[in-house]
């Protein structure tokens, strides 16, 4: 498995990891200014050669262009292995052009208001959770794009609780209530 990332200097960073019986092992990491096919194939047939061609069955990487190219590559020179790109990186690119729909801007502009508003504020947090009965609308995630979409599951799930909240004798008494981010969050 191929796993790459870009630090905030542009720097790329592969990690190679092989699944086995054992469970998942670390093989090395290469660093590179780009990411390009022939750096690509060159480090994935670098990894099979010190794994054993023989102890591959399948390679998965990322699905950008460059390592698809690269895959189809190493499919040439080794035709008995599958390559293929990552199941969840491609739902994860799913959910980020999802993301820019219109409506779903919109959508997520108004949820990551309301769930501001409510954890940047220790005393409206400690009420949201009396009203939620403890459960959260923000949850840690594995992957940065699926966040957005937990967080409207758990606005919609505590829906009847955040709309209690909002119009409760506690909430209205705050002074927070009548500043205008309190408002947009409330409407």
């Amino acid at each position: 498995m191929a796993n790459g990332w870009t630090d905030r200097s542009k720097q790329t960073l592969i990690n190679f990891l092989v699944y086995c019986l054992k469970g998942t092992i670390f093989i090395k990491s290469a660093s590179h200014d780009s990411k390009t096919v022939d750096l690509l194939f060159k480090l994935f047939k670098e990894v099979v050669m010190y794994v054993g061609i023989e102890n591959i069955i399948h390679i998965v990487t990322e699905n950008a262009t460059n390592y698809v190219v690269a895959g189809r590559l190493f499919k040439k020179e080794f035709p008995h292995l599958f390559w293929s790109p990552c199941a969840a990186h491609c739902v994860n690119l799913m959910f980020q052009d999802i993301r820019k729909l219109p409506e779903v801007t919109d959508t997520v502009s108004h949820a990551g208001n309301i769930t501001r508003y409510l954890y940047n504020h220790c005393h409206l947090l400690y009420l949201m959770r009396q009203f939620t009965h403890g459960k959260e609308i923000l949850h840690p995630t594995p992957t940065r794009f699926a966040t957005n979409f937990i967080a409207f599951q758990s606005i919609l799930a505590q829906k009847d609780a955040l709309r209690a909240l909002v119009t409760s004798r506690e909430w209205t008494s705050l002074t927070y209530s009548k500043y205008f981010k309190a408002k947009k969050c409330v409407e």
